[in-house]
């Protein structure tokens, strides 16, 4: 059975100690971001299965541990120690996007200097027709600006993996999953991250008791999982309780949306005018091809 611990804070990851819950009864493996391979997963490759150095987000994963019973695990994670130094945070999406803003990744760098920024790479336009001559032409036109909160979509069925290899290091994931074809080739980057290069991935999608787009995506747990399954050279389960459904998995984005409608005087629509702005948390998930 494999659990995570999550961090309580944006901040600096000073230290972990975790000595002690190896000495803990049917503990089989540890594994924190300073003893895994560099697996980079996610739509924009910014996330990293257990973080190091900093955690961007009060959910990010941060130690992780395989024990033979849930309740084992569980108390092996209470003995892992972590000391935390708290770091500037941002939380207005607009703010984020000005200059001078605290960075949420120090590395990334967009626009046409290469500048270090949270602006994404990831711009999106469909244009049809002189939108501009539209909105002159108009008799009359609407426009305001909303905004959508998050929302989680709630399914029966939580969130949930088993990771296993055989002999020959080839990967067998059981997932509750809407992306077993994608799944399959994000898991094969991670082997390769690993060192498994050319191994074989087989994805088994589980009965799924409810996705609704919340399983759209690949997640740090079945990357987790992954790597507990190799430590361990034994299956590996990982499934969500509630709660971690609610934090653990990304929801629906909330989102600052610009919307123009124009009409003519009979009342024909002929301008319409979108621009959407999601906010997205610390690392990117599916939300650009959903608002196409």
């Amino acid at each position: 059975m494999g659990r995570f611990s999550t961090a309580p804070i944006p901040c600096e990851d000073q230290e972990h100690r975790y000595l002690k819950s190896r000495k803990a009864s049917r503990v089989k493996a540890v594994l924190t971001g300073y003893n895994i391979p560099p697996v980079k997963f996610g739509v924009y490759k910014d996330n990293v299965p257990l973080k190091a150095k900093k955690v961007c987000s009060l959910r990010d994963e941060i130690a992780a541990v395989a024990a033979t019973d849930p309740d084992i695990a569980e108390e092996a994670l209470r003995l892992i120690k972590v000391e935390y130094e708290i770091l500037p945070a941002v939380f207005d999406p607009e703010e984020a996007m000005k200059e001078g803003a605290v960075l949420i990744h120090e590395e990334h760098v967009g626009g046409k200097e290469k500048k270090p920024t949270n602006v994404l790479n990831l711009p999106w336009r469909l244009i049809a027709g002189d939108v501009e001559e539209a909105r002159k032409n108009s008799a009359h036109v609407a426009e305001d600006r909303f905004r959508v909160t998050w929302v989680a979509h709630c399914c029966l069925g939580t969130s949930g993996c088993v990771a296993q290899f055989d002999s020959k290091n080839n990967l067998t994931m059981y997932s509750i999953t809407q992306i077993p074809s994608l799944a399959q080739r994000d898991f094969t980057d991670a082997l390769a991250a690993m060192g498994l290069k050319d191994k074989k991935v087989r994805v088994i999608k589980t009965m799924i008791g409810g996705g609704f787009g919340s399983k759209l995506d690949t997640y740090a747990f079945e990357y987790i999982a992954i790597l507990l399954a190799q430590k361990t050279r034994n299956p590996v389960k990982i499934l969500f309780d509630r709660e971690e459904e609610f934090f653990a998995t990304s929801p629906r984005q909330p989102a600052i949306i610009d919307i123009a409608q124009g009409c003519t005087k009979e009342r024909k629509t002929h301008l319409s005018r979108h621009s959407n702005g999601p906010r997205q948390r610390a690392y990117t998930s599916w939300v650009p091809p959903h608002l196409r």
